[in-house]
C-alpha cells in the first residue's frame, strides 16, 4: 500500500476551475502532507543534450491527516494555457504530494514518500464563428474568389469552402491552382529557435490539361483551349482527431494557415492566405500514475 494516496474529484481541468480531492496516509511518518501543483513548459523536449525548461505555475498547500483523510483544493488561474505534447515542445501540469519521515527497510533510516499525478488542462471552448470568410485574388486575366464556410474548425471535422474563377481581362490565364493547409508550431522564446510544420495537406489542381480527377474542383480538368469561365468548385481538408488546438503559450505557439496559389501561363505565381483556428475539445479520459 502507498504511504500517500490522492483521490481527485475531477482529474481533467479547464482554466478557472477548482482542482480538489482528498489525501490519505498509511503507515508510519508525519501526518502532514505538502501538496504542490506545478506547471512548466519544455522546449527541446526530445533533445537529450539540451532542454529549456520554463516553470510558470506553482500553487502549494499543506494538509493534516492526523485525524484521517484530509481535503484540499487549488483554484486554477483563468489564463492557464492547455496541456500540450509534441516531440519538441511540452506544456505539463503535475500535482505532487510529499510526506516526510516514512518507513524504510533499513534501520534508523527515514525517507520521504512522494506521489505525482499528471493533471491534463483542456483548452477553453471558443465561440463558434458563424460568418463566411472570403477573399478575392486577382491574377493575370482572372479573379479567384474563395469562400470558407468558417475560419474556426474542430478536430474530426473538415475545413470546407468553395471557389469561383472569373475571366476579367485578356491577361495570362491560370494553368494550375494549389490549396495548402498547414499546422505550425514555433518557439517565441529568443533563447530557443524552433519552427516546424507538424502537418501539411496540399491539393494541386491542373487547369488546361487532361490530368483530371480532383477532389477540389467539382468538375474534371478541361483540356487547354476549352476552358470555360466562370469555373466553380469546392474544397475540403479533414482535420485529424489528434490535432492540437491553436494557441499561444508562454514560450511557444501553435497556428494553422490556409493558402491558395495560382500559377499563370507566363510562369507568374500569385497566392493569398488566411489564418485558421482549430478548437480542440479532447475527451476527458486520461490515465493517471
Amino acid at each position: 500500500m502507498n504511504e500517500v494516496e490522492i483521490d481527485l474529484i475531477q482529474a481533467t481541468m479547464r482554466p478557472g476551475e477548482t482542482l480538489s480531492g482528498v489525501v490519505h496516509v498509511h503507515g508510519s511518518g508525519e501526518p502532514l502532507v505538502h501538496l504542490t501543483l506545478q506547471g512548466e513548459e519544455v522546449l527541446g523536449a526530445g533533445n537529450l543534450a539540451f532542454q529549456y525548461v520554463v516553470p510558470f505555475l506553482e500553487l502549494a498547500t499543506t494538509v493534516d491527516c492526523s485525524q484521517g483523510p484530509a481535503p484540499f483544493q487549488f483554484v486554477l488561474p483563468d489564463d492557464l494555457p492547455p496541456t500540450y505534447f509534441s516531440h519538441d515542445l511540452r506544456c505539463l501540469y503535475v500535482l505532487k504530494a510529499r510526506r516526510k519521515g516514512t518507513g524504510s527497510s533499513i534501520p534508523l533510516f527515514r525517507r520521504d514518500a512522494i506521489k505525482r499525478i499528471s493533471i491534463p488542462v483542456l483548452a477553453l471552448e471558443g465561440k463558434a464563428a458563424g460568418e463566411q470568410h472570403w477573399f478575392v485574388l486577382p491574377a493575370g486575366g482572372v479573379e479567384l474568389e474563395v469562400r470558407l464556410d468558417s475560419c474556426q474548425v474542430e478536430p474530426g471535422r473538415s475545413l470546407t469552402g468553395e471557389l469561383k474563377i472569373r475571366k476579367v481581362s485578356d491577361g495570362p490565364l491560370p494553368t494550375s491552382l494549389t490549396f495548402r493547409f498547414a499546422a505550425i508550431e514555433e518557439s517565441t522564446e529568443k533563447k530557443y529557435s524552433h519552427r516546424k510544420v507538424t502537418s501539411l495537406q496540399t491539393q494541386d489542381i491542373p487547369l488546361g490539361s487532361a490530368a483530371g480527377n480532383s477532389n477540389a474542383l467539382s468538375r474534371e480538368s478541361i483540356p487547354e483551349g476549352e476552358l470555360e469561365y466562370p469555373m466553380q468548385g469546392f474544397f475540403e481538408f479533414p482535420i485529424e482527431l489528434n490535432s492540437p488546438a491553436s494557441g499561444q503559450w508562454n514560450t511557444f505557439k501553435v497556428h494553422y494557415g490556409f493558402r491558395v496559389g495560382i500559377t499563370l501561363s507566363n510562369g507568374e505565381q500569385v497566392r493569398q492566405s488566411l489564418p485558421i483556428e482549430v478548437c480542440r475539445y479532447p475527451a476527458e479520459v486520461f490515465a493517471q500514475d
